[in-house]
């Protein structure tokens, strides 16, 4: 926005490369040819990130463990696919086999048909551990019930605090917003809560 005004904003993967330091690699993966275009166009000449037209969740699987040891994946799927919503927690567990100490960030919407509560559940059956979810719902319109209420992340090994921080944040973010909204942050397995997190809890 060179102008000032507010005409685009920025994807997850500029968001990323944005936070990254000089010594990260970071690698962007999307399938879609025309999304993938315009990924190579906005990061070319890039020093430290690349880019690959691929299935993010296969190669997730095969990748890992990377040989930076530590780092972090985050998988935000278009979800157009409805396979999607059982796929990946399959994809997960075999990433986490591998990579256990590894920290994931997957991002899915609040939908009416509540198909994220069936990948929920299969996570919560799968080998994986330390899942903290945070959930941001809006109070839609009845005439746009059908339409995406909100969305939700998935974050597995998050750092010692991190709960307190995003509970915070999402305090912040449904002040901000224009319609009522509400938040939640939960762990999705059975580690103990800490006991300063007032809204934390267990699903």
């Amino acid at each position: 926005n060179p102008d000032g005004a507010l005409k685009t904003y920025p994807g997850s993967a500029m968001i990323a490369y944005r936070l990254t330091r000089p010594a990260d690699r970071l690698v962007l993966v999307e399938k879609h040819p025309g999304e993938y275009a315009e990924l190579q166009k906005n990061f070319a000449g890039a020093k430290n990130a690349e880019t690959a037209q691929a299935d993010g969740f296969q190669l997730l699987a095969d990748k890992v463990p990377f040989a930076e040891r530590r780092g972090l994946v985050l998988a935000d799927p278009s979800y157009e696919i409805k396979s999607e919503y059982a796929l990946l927690p399959k994809q997960l567990a075999r990433a986490f086999k591998k990579w256990p100490q590894g920290q994931f960030m997957l991002w899915y919407p609040l939908l009416p048909s509540a198909a994220h509560q069936g990948m929920l559940a299969d996570l919560r059956k799968t080998d994986v551990t330390n899942m903290l979810v945070s959930e941001i719902r809006l109070d839609a319109p009845p005439e746009e019930t059908f339409r995406m209420h909100g969305s939700g992340v998935i974050v597995v090994n998050p750092p010692f605090g991190f709960e307190t921080a995003l509970d915070e944040l999402t305090r912040h973010i449904t002040a901000c917003l224009p319609a009522k909204a509400e938040a939640s942050v939960f762990w999705l397995d059975n580690r103990r809560i800490s006991p300063e997190t007032s809204r934390l809890g267990h699903i």
